[in-house]
């Protein structure tokens, strides 16, 4: 039995519980899929779609060495995905589940059990999933109730499954804009540079360090998890078993969970105000230059992106 998994947010091998559950089946072929912005969402910035690119060719590779191909498909999930799984006589289709706009997601399972393919979804993006706590508005409420759920919930980190495929296939990478040399100074997208990133974590200096842009204290492993390069899940226990106490660095992986919880709650949270009162917010600026701290976050921001997360608001 072949079995199609569609890659999305979750660019990894490691701890990958769709892949993983492919795997356990038989034979494996990949997919991603280039969409469009779909209504309620946005498209990706330019700097997001460089790493996506530059990730997905390092995966690429990763799964040729177990004669699994990746094909780069094109246009809406709802139609291109089931054409294809048609096309390719897979009997199951799985992926990881994203929160924002899930119709998008039933749509697609819906069309594959109807024309008789087994179709799965698994939580892989999230500590927890924002549908596994009531809806919360504030977020030391939710923090309290996710912390609850993990002591009940977490399971190990899965190793990399057991894969083979029918043969691995070229991948043509996309080119990059000129201006992308910046970010390749101080960047390295894939699975492997996340995990490299993720064993020198150190958090001595994390929860004071954090605060000052010009210390190097944070993780950098945001935009890793941006692109699931490196599960949250592998990240939280690997620096549970720190000696540095990581409460401080939890919460800020909880604050991610919380922006999921939000958006899936409030599906037009990336367009629309959150309070109807500041839709015509008559915002005030004098003309002036911009003060030196916000000059060196936008610096950071534009080189690096990475900052702790009050500095970015």
């Amino acid at each position: 039995m072949t079995t199609l998994h569609w890659f999305r947010d979750d660019l990894r091998l490691h701890d990958n519980p769709a892949l993983t559950w492919a795997a356990s089946r038989g034979e494996v072929i990949a997919c991603v899929l280039d969409e469009p912005a779909y209504p309620g969402s946005r498209p990706l910035g330019s700097a997001t779609a460089w790493w996506r690119e530059r990730s997905l060719s390092r995966l690429a590779a990763n799964l040729a060495s177990y004669n699994v191909p990746l094909y780069r498909l094109n246009g809406d999930a709802r139609s291109v995905l089931p054409a294809f799984a048609a096309t390719h006589k897979v009997s199951a289709v799985c992926w990881n589940r994203r929160y924002h706009l899930p119709t998008i997601d039933a749509a697609v399972k819906d069309t594959l059990l109807a024309q008789g393919l087994e179709a799965h979804s698994f939580a892989a993006h999230c500590l927890v999933e924002p549908h596994a706590v009531k809806p919360f508005k504030v977020y030391s409420a939710f923090a309290r109730a996710a912390r609850e759920v993990l002591q009940d919930t977490m399971q190990p980190a899965l190793e990399v499954p057991d894969l083979h495929g029918p043969g691995a296939i070229a991948w043509e990478e996309l080119p990059s804009p000129g201006w992308a040399a910046s970010l390749a100074e101080y960047w390295t997208p894939g699975e492997k540079a996340a995990r490299d990133r993720l064993a020198s974590l150190d958090l001595s200096d994390y929860d004071k360090g954090r605060d000052f842009p010009a210390r190097p204290a944070t993780s950098r492993l945001s935009p890793h998890l941006r692109w699931g390069e490196v599960s949250a899940r592998e990240v939280w226990q690997f620096a549970s078993a720190l000696p540095t106490d990581a409460s401080s660095f939890h919460s800020e992986l909880l604050w991610r969970d919380f922006a999921w919880h939000r958006l899936y709650h409030v599906p037009d949270l990336a367009t629309e105000p959150v309070r109807e009162k500041f839709r015509n917010f008559d915002w005030y600026w004098d003309g002036g230059g911009i003060d030196t701290e916000v000059s060196q976050v936008l610096f950071r921001l534009s080189r690096w992106e990475n900052l702790e997360h009050a500095k970015e608001i």
